[in-house]
């Protein structure tokens, strides 16, 4: 959210009551991105008066709207102020593995979104690159994306090698079990699966400091999160229904054969509710790539269990609060194509809330087409501060 600073009074102390709160009262300009589609189709013929605003379900006076295509304003109505709208991308890659399909998303990105005056910083487990702007347009687009790859590659291979090693572990762990070796290897894919989860917990303080970093920016932001979904052995149904039958009279035996390996739930420690506002709070275009690639490992009586569910609700939310696309595939090209269509083109709306208080509270925006219905993304609410 842009703020425009245009200071009224600042807080009328005189005018509260003993023990009343005090509140900055300003003019807050508020920033709406809007994409608008008819089924694939981006409707670019919208003016002003189209468009229904509410906060916190009170309806709300447009006062500005600017049509923007990649990085350029096309048509504008309501005020001749011009906002910055150039691109900055993030491509953040959380995988376990090198994927073969980077390659042809990277292609795509540099033939079909980018262009010379973007700004593009991939972010893997272990560093960030900022790429250099003169040195992208001064090199061949090959070239240039195969650095690009092998960045991701060798980060990659670099920082799962924890992640990889405790699965294989577990692989060993559920096959002992499975073989019989029930006590001994129940305890230890115990221990493996705790390791497991602190090594892909998401960090929330990280989560919060990256969104609060990019509020200060000014122009599009556009996030590529790319996802590679975790699993986890198991046994199968019938091996583990043979092991219960076998140690339903040992009751602790019988209760963790149950909780490991049928009701095991991974859980996440994030605010959800604080995560999400505070990205919409940011005007970041979050786009969650979620790649449900199956790993190696199953055969014989295990086999691998999807276990991302923490991670898919969280970024998925955290994706609709901002107006930004969620996809699932392996096709990392077919994917960041769709995602990257809402970063093409969009509405820029501005309102001013009346009596607008600087109470740290979160607002909820809505918006809509009169008449229409159309498919709307947009970012959910900001923060009042």
């Amino acid at each position: 959210m842009r703020k425009l600073t245009i200071i009224l009074s600042v807080l009328l102390a005189a005018a509260l009551l003993p023990g009343q709160q005090q509140f900055d009262i300003t003019v807050r300009n508020v920033s709406v991105p809007v994409r608008v589609f008819d089924g694939d189709r981006f409707v670019d013929d919208l003016t002003l008066e189209d468009f229904e605003v509410l906060e916190d379900g009170k309806p709300q006076k447009v006062m500005a709207l600017y049509l923007t295509r990649k990085a350029q304003i096309e048509r504008m109505e309501g005020r001749d102020y011009m906002p910055y709208s150039g691109r900055s991308f993030y491509f953040i890659f959380q995988l376990y593995e090198n994927h073969p399909r980077i390659l042809e998303a990277l292609n795509y990105f540099f033939s079909n979104i980018y262009v010379s005056e973007d700004q593009l910083v991939v972010m893997t487990p272990l560093k960030v690159y900022e790429l250099n702007k003169e040195a992208v347009a001064n090199n061949p687009k090959d070239k240039v994306v195969e650095y690009i790859q092998g960045i991701i590659r060798k980060d990659t291979l670099t920082a799962a090698q924890e992640y990889n090693s405790l699965m294989k572990d577990l692989v060993r762990n559920a096959q002992g079990v499975a073989r019989g070796d029930v006590t001994s290897s129940l305890s230890q894919y115990r221990q493996n699966l705790q390791k497991l989860e602190q090594v892909t917990a998401q960090d929330g303080k990280r989560l919060v400091g990256f969104a609060s970093q990019l509020k200060r920016l000014d122009g599009q932001k556009n996030v590529f999160y790319f996802f590679q979904s975790e699993y986890r052995p198991k046994l199968r149904p019938m091996a583990l229904s043979s092991l219960l039958e076998q140690y339903q009279d040992i009751p602790n035996i019988y209760g963790e054969l149950q909780e490991l390996f049928t009701f095991y739930h991974k859980e996440t420690n994030l605010d959800v509710d604080r995560v999400t506002q505070i990205f919409a709070d940011s005007s970041i275009l979050f786009n969650f790539i979620f790649i449900n690639k199956r790993p190696e490992g199953g055969g014989g009586s295990i086999q691998m269990q999807e276990q991302s569910e923490d991670v898919f609700e969280v970024f998925s939310k955290i994706a609709q609060s901002t107006g930004g696309a969620i996809e699932s595939s392996q096709n990392l090209a077919a994917a960041l194509e769709k995602s990257a269509a809402l970063s093409e083109s969009y509405y820029l709306l501005y309102y001013s809330p009346e009596n607008y208080r600087k109470d740290g509270k979160y607002k909820n925006i809505t918006v809509k087409i009169k008449g229409k219905e159309y498919k709307i993304y947009h970012r959910l609410g900001y923060v009042a501060d």
